[in-house]
Parts: C-alpha cells; structure tokens; sequence
C-alpha cells in the first residue's frame, strides 16, 4: 500500500513538474511518515495549502541545512484512501510562488538590487492563465541570481 502512495504520489507530480526530481515524494522514519522534498520553498507551500483545502490532509513544513520538506503521517494518507489528483494545482502554485517574488522583493535591504529586482520583475509576464512551471523555476533563479549578486 505505501509504495502505491509513493508511486501515485510520483507519477501525479511527475505530469506537473516533469521528471526532472524538482519535487520528489517518499517515505521516511522507517516508513512512518511521507515526506515530499524540493528546493523550491514555494512548491512546497502550495503542496501544502492545497491539500489542507481541497483534502483536509495536513502536513507539516520542515526545513534545514539539508533541504526543505513537507512530511506527514502515513496514517493520515492511507486513511484518506484517495490520492489527490492535483487539480486546481495551479492557482496555489500561483499565489505561492507570487508571494515567494514578492517577499524576495520587498526583504532585499540593498536598494539598487531592489531596484533590479522591481524592474526585472515588472518587465517579466511572471504568470498567465497557463501556468509553465518550468519558466517560473527560470524566472525564480533568475531573481535569486539578482538578489545574491
């Protein structure tokens, strides 16, 4: 039953992100709790809001010197017996990954990075209707790669 959950988990992320290991679902703890693993913060968050809305599943952010994570009790997946679908995925993935831009934005101290990153970023089409996922993680290195230089 687990690596079901594992591999619908997988598969159902896979269609989003591509099998590009952005977004990788697991187990850990002895197969004690699922655990979703991806570097993009906002990824994350939407993973997260959009399962505590659309499912009532609740799962719990962790982050530290090795990554960020989403975890949750196996338990609470297998008793649920339904593996979201993900859709309406992308007006969560929308609002995160806005809030991510804007947050990076308004939290940079230097005044001329802030000024780069306002005019970068008022000059970008940063999210229509069709989101592509793939140029939003450009985008967002893109962003990163202003805010550190």
């Amino acid at each position: 039953m687990i690596q079901t959950v594992c591999d619908d988990y997988n598969n159902a992320l896979t269609s989003i992100f591509g099998d590009n290991k952005r977004v990788v679902f697991d187990t850990c703890h002895n197969n004690e709790n699922f655990v979703i693993r991806s570097q993009e913060r906002e990824i994350l968050y939407a993973i997260e809001k959009y399962h505590k809305n659309e499912y009532d599943i609740y799962w719990m952010f962790k982050e530290n010197l090795f990554g960020k994570i989403i975890l949750i009790n196996v338990e609470e997946i297998i008793n649920k017996s339904k593996t979201p679908n993900f859709c309406n995925f992308e007006k969560y993935y929308k609002k995160e990954f806005i809030s991510r831009i804007n947050m990076i934005r308004n939290n940079t101290r230097n005044s001329e990075k802030k000024d780069k990153l306002k005019l970068f970023i008022d000059s970008q089409e940063i999210i229509s209707d069709n989101i592509d996922y793939e140029r939003c993680k450009e985008l967002r290195e893109q962003i990163e790669a202003i805010r550190a230089s």
